[in-house]
């Protein structure tokens, strides 16, 4: 009967499972990117719409981003928490 030796002697491991986290952060930076670019181009729209100048959104872009992932992280977590609580997974 052939042993199984599983992962543990198996050469090229670490250096594969370098290459997979390399590609899922290269994956994640590129979306996070195009996320950015797409609410900052709506934004931008809609701040021009009402009245503002493209130089004061450029100034005031950064803080209004981060405001948004605030705003996002927490909608997310609420939905987490409602879907939880629908399937009676768990009682947060």
């Amino acid at each position: 009967m052939p042993s199984r030796q599983g992962s543990v002697g198996r050469p090229g491991l670490a250096e594969e499972k370098k290459e997979r986290d390399a590609k899922l952060r290269r994956y994640q930076e590129e979306k996070a990117k195009a996320e950015e670019r797409l609410a900052r181009d709506s934004s931008r729209r809609s701040w021009k719409a009402s009245g503002g100048t493209e130089a004061a959104f450029d100034q005031a872009w950064p803080s209004m981003w981060e405001e948004i992932l605030k705003r996002r992280t927490i909608d997310a977590d609420g939905q987490a928490r409602q879907e939880m609580a629908r399937s009676g997974v768990s009682r947060i």
